[in-house]
């Protein structure tokens, strides 16, 4: 049996220079960086790109072979053209992001065909992939920051040691007036574990002001306890004594995280 496959030049370079246009634009989501005539330099990466690809599949007459071109040498050439050379190593991160970004446009556009059955990249088709790639990677980079900002907490209180993970946030600027010792926010849970039992009465309690983005200013009952100590990898820091704040139920309700630690805990 002999099958004959029919490459229609047309269709290819349309379709390949949207793909190769969603990837440049969910790279330029990972990796930030400006440069002049950013636009205009990404879509005529992507017609470079496109071309280059549809020769490649001609003369090699080969799919596998021109993906492996493609990986190592085609999709360089388009990041240079549309970024610019930024030095060896940042550039080894941009070819990286911009081969996971060609993965995850894969994902959203089988996705896509599994849902729809419309397997043409057309315009419309691309920007609703676009639009459903970009939100998937954001989504990503933001749980991966979140992730890089968590550290374990352990509060020392007169009632016990008490184990959590805490975020650092670096609007978290609240200070003892007094003594300028950074004051840290917890989950309400956590403040009666660190008093014990009936002994409350254990831990020095004071009221200081806060003015916090979109709720206003008031006043936050803060109490000292014994320590604190956070770890995320080789950073390490100790606190002793330390001063939490007893936050809103809702503040923290549904977060991974018990504890909103002060900016001073980088410091």
């Amino acid at each position: 049996m002999i099958f004959i496959y029919v490459f229609y030049v047309d269709v290819f370079l349309v379709q390949n220079f949207l793909m190769n246009l969603i990837i440049l634009s969910l790279t330029t989501v990972f990796w930030k960086r400006s440069v002049k005539w950013g636009k205009l330099r990404m879509v005529a990466a992507g017609l470079f790109g496109a071309v280059l690809s549809a020769l490649c599949l001609i003369l090699l007459g080969n799919y596998r072979g021109t993906m492996a071109v493609m990986a190592f040498f085609i999709v360089p050439a388009m990041l240079v053209l549309a970024f610019g050379w930024p030095g060896g190593r940042q550039f080894v991160f941009c070819v990286g992001t911009s081969l996971l970004s060609a993965v995850i446009l894969n994902g959203v556009a089988l996705a896509f065909y599994n849902l729809t059955g419309i397997t043409t990249l057309n315009l419309y088709v691309s920007i609703v992939v676009l639009i459903t790639a970009h939100f998937l990677v954001k989504c990503m980079l933001v749980s991966v920051r979140q992730q890089k900002r968590q550290l374990e907490v352990t509060l020392t209180g007169s009632g016990e040691c008490v184990s959590c993970m805490g975020l650092y946030d670096s609007g978290n600027l609240l200070r003892i007036p007094e003594t300028e010792e950074p004051v840290h926010i917890i989950a309400p849970e956590l403040m009666s574990r660190l008093a014990g039992k009936g002994e409350s009465d254990e831990l020095t309690e004071e009221t200081i002001a806060f003015r916090a983005l979109g709720a206003g200013e008031g006043n936050l009952k803060v109490y000292r306890i014994r320590a604190l100590d956070a770890r995320q990898g080789n950073f390490c820091c100790h606190m002793e004594p330390a001063w939490v704040g007893c936050g809103d139920e809702a503040l923290m309700k549904g977060k991974s995280y018990q504890i909103i630690l002060n900016a001073a805990i980088m410091n």
